[in-house]
């Protein structure tokens, strides 16, 4: 079983003259066998057999819109701050530049 969930956290009106929506991403899988279960970087398990990356609800899934179009720009980890704040800005800044 799995869960996976996607929720528009943010959105820039005006950044670099651009508009970008911010989704938050988060998933979840229960597991079958948790003691069978190697978790890698970034997992965490919990006495139920859910993993769920260490770092809840930090995945950003940023998309331009363009017209009545929106296309793909950037994916963004960030647990220290949120979309809108300063740190946040300069990251997807950042990123959009890559």
């Amino acid at each position: 079983m799995e869960n996976w969930f996607l929720e528009l956290a943010y959105t820039y009106e005006d950044l670099n003259g651009k508009t970008f929506d911010v989704y938050q991403m988060d998933y979840e899988c229960k597991a079958e066998n948790p003691q069978k279960v190697t978790l890698t970087g970034g997992m965490t398990m919990d006495e139920n057999g859910w993993v769920r990356p260490e770092y809840a609800n930090s995945t950003f899934l940023i998309f331009e819109r363009q017209d009545n179009e929106i296309f793909y720009a950037a994916t963004l980890v960030e647990n220290d701050c949120a979309p809108g704040d300063d740190i946040f800005t300069n990251d997807l800044q950042t990123a959009l530049k890559e």
